[in-house]
């Protein structure tokens, strides 16, 4: 396991998005890895933990009729940050992503107490994710 691996593996089946993690509060990013093989998000979690001392959560998806589909999250922008950082991505999707929530984290305050037009500035902000 090593960080190209990851990188390719999330260029290929990870995704950026932002979640609303509680209902009163702006989105939050999630950086996710997605696979139906358990023990692969497993070892990449495991690895990122050992390399950047980040816990992320695995999640499985039952479907009638399909496989699991397993999930390994990322959320909050401390660890988004510090992950981002890491992944070498050539996605073009996600490196626009990325490069917006960097944008979006410079006009948010970790308090979450915020003027309304700071408010207002940010909801504009949010209107252009894609």
């Amino acid at each position: 396991m090593n960080w190209n691996y990851i990188s390719g593996f999330f260029d290929a089946d990870g995704s950026i998005q932002l979640n609303k993690i509680h209902p009163n509060q702006l989105p939050s990013p999630v950086i996710t890895f997605h696979n139906n093989e358990r023990i692969i998000l497993e070892k990449i979690n495991k690895f990122i933990y050992k390399q950047l001392e980040i816990k992320g959560t695995i999640v499985t998806k039952k479907k009638k009729g399909y496989s699991d589909q397993s999930e390994l999250r990322y959320s909050y922008f401390s660890k988004f940050s510090v992950l981002a950082d890491r992944l070498n991505i050539y996605h073009p999707k996600k490196l626009k992503r990325i490069n917006f929530i960097r944008e979006y984290k410079s006009h948010s305050k970790r308090n979450g107490k915020y003027s309304l037009t700071e408010r207002q500035a940010i909801e504009s902000l949010l209107k252009q994710w894609e």
